[in-house]
């Protein structure tokens, strides 16, 4: 018979001992020794499970003398540590993963004694009711033998760490002893064709909160979001991916390896300190919620998930954190100081000029070549398409319907400009040749980044002046000059509102000679702002 299993008269039973290797034992919270009782069983059945458990356990130190060795990596560091509470949650949640595992054993041996003898199945009947006794017997004492070496064993595989006061604990060792109760009954009204041995597992969503044994990691949502976004559109947008893709990291951090379904409104609040410390402000911490809703709504079929979110306290500041137009005072000390500046670029000068006049997004402009642009009597007519429309190039646009024709008045007011567009014109290609894409295929990141750090430096006290604060700007400028609601629109590249206007009187059929009205008030209002500064050619 191995060493591992013993037999003790007095009992008299089977036992099954096994020596921890030092570099175990703190995973055992400091034990020597493994003991087991197998229970009255014959020789043969305590040797088979003797010989079980003594390779599960080898198993299991060698795994935590791999973690341990030098140059290897810790556990810690393969997967942060979890802690628990010992509460009344987790201690159910502890008890059901037990039983799920017992369950998952149980139902190996049964597999393996299908084809055996009577005698075999009234042994292992026997061996069921001796282990009924002893957990009966253990009940009553209020024993924390086997209770221990679970918690040691899961605390070991799982790289998880319970904590609590020794009433925490004491309340556990009452309900874990009942349960084994129950567990080892069912285990025999499953032998006696009572239950069937699918009755035996709970729920896997109520073990240990870990995406080990159950649900999806904070990862796995925004991979399932890309995996969606493929179906529907066949691509995805780069930079769309890496906003999901924070979140997600972000939740995970928050998270560590419980799974997503198991979030809680203390994690929210956990959540919201993070990304504040990450200097978000309210309105793209709106914006974020928003988003991670968006991560959550696959798994999460009853709402409980994105209730949570919708029950968090409204976010102090949230509202009114949205981009605003340039007053005249703004929009001209914006103009003056970057046309003037002798560290800004010539190139920024004309393109900042340009999004005055054409109200246009950055990238739209950014993506003009010379075949984009026509001359007219008063300056150019500017075609903002996409590479489909167009049938060459690359440029993409917001949305189809942002494609437009927009007139410029530059020959008399901006005489500068429309020498310089002359020249571009002229020489074929990009009208920004400079322009490099970046990870996300942008060309206009660079300039971007390089007029709003004059606008941080002209206006730090308002942040909702931004770059695109020139578009805020074009559709104030008509509005107040009478121009018609739907023509501010068009000019802006947006899409009609309403059910008549979409279907009978579509904004797309609205052209240069409809947007005329429009581009001679803001050429008017830009030229007005700077006629008496001092600034050559304008």
């Amino acid at each position: 018979m191995p060493a591992y299993v013993t037999y003790e008269k007095a009992r008299p039973r089977f036992q099954f001992q096994m020596r921890i290797p030092e570099h175990a034992r703190h995973a055992f919270n400091g034990r020597k020794m493994i003991k087991k009782a197998l229970g009255n069983i014959s020789r043969a059945e305590a040797e088979m499970q003797g010989a079980q458990l003594a390779q599960y356990y080898k198993a299991l130190f060698k795994k935590l003398k791999k973690s341990s060795s030098p140059g290897e990596p810790s556990s810690s560091q393969r997967s942060p540590q979890v802690n628990f509470p010992l509460d009344r949650e987790i201690n159910a949640r502890i008890i059901d993963t037990h039983r799920y595992r017992q369950a998952e054993s149980f139902r190996t041996k049964w597999s393996a004694l299908c084809d055996a003898a009577d005698d075999v199945w009234q042994a292992f009947e026997a061996q069921l009711q001796d282990s009924l006794l002893q957990a009966r017997r253990d009940l009553r004492r209020q024993s924390r033998e086997t209770l221990d070496r679970i918690l040691s064993e899961l605390q070991a595989e799982l790289n998880i760490q319970f904590h609590g006061t020794e009433n925490d604990r004491q309340s556990l060792v009452h309900d874990f002893n009942a349960a084994q109760i129950s567990l080892i009954e069912d285990f025999l009204s499953a032998i006696q064709g009572k239950i069937s041995i699918n009755d035996l597992f709970p729920s896997p969503s109520s073990q240990i909160p870990l995406v080990e044994l159950w649900g999806h990691s904070a990862l796995d949502t925004v991979e399932t979001w890309r995996s969606r976004a493929i179906e529907a559109r066949s691509f995805v947008n780069e930079k769309t991916y890496d906003k999901y893709l924070a979140i997600g990291r972000d939740l995970s951090q928050v998270l560590t390896r419980r799974p997503v379904e198991s979030m809680t409104e203390s994690d929210l609040n956990v959540l919201l300190t993070l990304w504040r410390s990450q200097g978000n402000r309210p309105e793209t911490i709106k914006g974020k919620l928003g988003l991670l809703k968006t991560l959550l709504k696959p798994f999460d079929a009853d709402r409980t998930l994105r209730g949570l979110v919708d029950a968090l306290p409204s976010i102090k500041g949230q509202s009114g954190g949205g981009r605003i137009h340039f007053s005249e005072g703004q929009m001209r000390t914006f103009f003056v100081y970057t046309l003037k500046s002798g560290s800004a670029r010539n190139d920024d000068r004309m393109l900042l000029l340009l999004m005055g006049l054409l109200a246009t997004r950055l990238e739209e402009v950014y993506q003009l070549t010379s075949a984009d642009l026509e001359r007219t009597p008063y300056g150019w007519l500017v075609r903002i398409v996409d590479s489909e429309q167009s049938g060459h190039g690359d440029s993409e646009l917001k949305t189809a319907q942002s494609a437009r024709r927009i007139p410029i008045y530059t020959r008399e007011l901006f005489p500068t400009l429309d020498s310089w567009l002359n020249e571009r014109i002229t020489a074929g290609g990009y009208l920004f040749p400079d322009g490099s894409k970046s990870k996300y295929g942008i060309r206009s990141s660079a300039a971007s980044k390089r007029l709003n750090r004059i606008l941080r430096k002209l206006f730090p006290a308002d942040r909702r002046l931004v770059l695109q604060s020139t578009r805020n700007t074009a559709t104030t400028v008509m509005r107040r000059g009478g121009t018609d609601q739907r023509v501010r629109r068009r000019f802006l590249g947006h899409t009609d509102n309403n059910i008549h206007d979409r279907h009978y009187e579509t904004g797309e059929l609205l052209d240069d000679q409809d947007l005329d009205a429009g581009a001679r008030r803001i050429a008017e209002y830009l030229h007005r702002l700077l006629e008496f500064e001092n600034i050559s050619g304008i």
